[in-house]
């Protein structure tokens, strides 16, 4: 049996990388002409079609990844391994065999694909208050609030909830909060007697929990 011929592979990975389009009627009857380029070129069209379908669901998992691939201490060798375009003196690597592209390809599914099943498996823990949500008010003077406020710097579409909490045990719920400010009425604030802690969640538009913050107030037991 012949080997997939050598030029074939060099340029079905120009095609995979991008730097040749492949709608253009030279690469289609290339791809015509050849049944294995044309092979690994939907396999792994296929792949990528898969992972562009699951981004907006895994959109915040996605842009975790991203941030502590970049931000951590395999960055160096993932950009090593991904980085195509040659090292600091500009020499230009030759590009990888289709087959191997299909196999780095194959490879970075499964591992990211494993990654995202284990963390949403994973019960996501309380994201320490400054991470991502910044409670802004209440101070601890509950008796005097007007107003409960925060900040959430990496919304894209998520809603809010509170629940309050007095003495541990669950008084109000509120849902589907748009703005990064919540008022209770004063009628709802005078029933509130003990140790009060209010729990702020974000939730993803599928109802998911994004994270959540707390903060314990004062008693207000003697007033």
């Amino acid at each position: 049996m012949s080997e997939h011929p050598q030029e074939h592979e060099a340029w079905l990975a120009e095609i995979l990388s991008g730097e040749l389009d492949p709608n253009a009627p030279e690469n289609q009857r290339r791809l015509d002409a050849c049944a294995v380029c044309r092979a690994e070129f939907e396999s792994l069209q296929g792949v990528l079609g898969e992972i562009e379908r699951a981004e907006p669901e895994l959109g915040s998992e996605l842009d975790r990844i991203r941030e502590e691939v970049v931000g951590g201490p395999t960055a160096p060798w993932v950009l090593e391994q991904l980085n195509s375009g040659g090292n600091a003196g500009s020499q230009r690597r030759a590009p990888p065999s289709g087959r191997r592209a299909m196999a780095l390809a194959a490879a970075l599914t499964l591992v990211i694909g494993g990654w995202l099943a284990w963390r949403l498996r994973e019960p996501r823990p309380d994201i320490p208050m400054g991470r991502e949500i910044e409670i802004v008010a209440p101070v601890g003077e509950v008796d005097a609030i007007e107003s409960f406020r925060w900040r959430y710097d990496r919304r894209r579409g998520e809603t809010f909830e509170i629940e309050v909490l007095v003495d541990a045990a669950r008084v109000h719920v509120e849902r589907d909060i748009v703005e990064q400010h919540w008022e209770p009425s004063p009628e709802t604030t005078a029933k509130w007697r003990g140790k009060i802690q209010w729990m702020l969640t974000v939730r993803s538009d599928r109802g998911s929990i994004v994270t959540r913050s707390s903060l314990v107030a004062v008693s207000l037991s003697s007033h």
